[in-house]
């Protein structure tokens, strides 16, 4: 991957092939080298530069669901504002387990005879029933959660891919010919638009005329300049007749938006390819 000094540009120099070569590099290392691909998948463990100082989401911008394996809390689960586990105060299902083994064996010692007792043992193996409970579903509500979180991610990352697909059309565009129009031996008249329709420049920069004839012509250009509504026609070649059975090419600025046809004298058969050249 180039060095971004590599890329800076000082005062006279040239924009080189190998230049934007570098630049398209290094884009394309920040869409695919990173620790998030641009398909939203995680490439690295994502580790924070300090124990416990990065949070992941805040109050009034929180992730939607989280998916993962195994959580592991240091400190405190709060859902909705409450502390996951909590019915007055905290408890654990081990405490539960616990006091439940415990009251099970004094009712087993004695007999079950203690009809106290088996109701307490009911009430605790109830509430183990029910703290379970809250369990599952205090975890589905995290997996939800996560779920959510992770795409968004992949939203965001699939918006910063087509920011670098337009960016890279947009250099693929600026600094390649475009074929605006083009016939191939066809018999067109004297004084007659070659192109059924005048062609339009995207870009600004020249319009190039390659062409290749039958017989010695008189080559015409009209221009109409964007947002007029008047056409100017003009020689080619300086006034002179093009030679036939010759290629030729002839450059010709414009803006964006202008319109370009050729005319030719005489009707003879032509072979014209016309290109948008954009400025570099």
């Amino acid at each position: 991957m180039p060095m971004l000094d590599e890329l800076r540009l000082k005062t006279g120099q040239l924009v080189t092939e190998d230049w934007f070569d570098k630049l398209v590099d290094y884009l394309e290392q920040l869409g695919y080298g990173g620790i998030i691909s641009l398909y939203g998948y995680v490439m690295k463990d994502l580790v924070p530069v300090e124990d416990m100082l990065i949070n992941l989401g805040v109050p009034l911008r929180n992730f939607k669901e989280i998916h993962v394996g195994t959580a592991h809390i240091k400190e405190a689960g709060f859902i909705n504002g409450k502390a996951i586990l909590k019915d007055g105060d905290p408890i654990t299902v081990e405490d539960i387990g616990s006091s439940a083994q415990s009251k099970i064996q004094t009712a087993v010692s004695g007999g079950l005879d203690d009809s106290a007792d088996i109701e307490t043992m009911k009430t605790t193996l109830t509430s183990i029933d029910t703290s379970t409970s809250n369990i599952k579903t205090n975890t589905d509500k995290l997996d939800i959660t996560l779920s959510s979180h992770k795409q968004g991610i992949v939203d965001e990352l699939n918006n910063v891919k087509a920011k670098l697909d337009q960016l890279a059309n947009a250099f693929t565009y600026t600094f390649k010919p475009i074929l605006m129009g083009y016939v191939i031996e066809e018999d067109k008249d004297d004084g007659v638009d070659i192109f059924p329709s005048d062609l339009v420049l995207q870009f600004a920069g020249r319009v190039r005329f390659k062409m290749s004839f039958h017989y010695n012509v008189y080559a015409y250009v009209k221009h109409r300049a964007s947002g007029s509504t008047i056409d100017v026609i003009s020689l080619l070649n300086g006034g002179d007749p093009i030679p036939f059975n010759a290629w030729h090419e002839f450059d010709f600025t414009g803006m964006d938006g202008d319109k370009v046809n050729l005319r030719i004298s005489p009707s003879t058969r032509v072979t014209v390819f016309v290109y948008n050249i954009p400025n570099t």
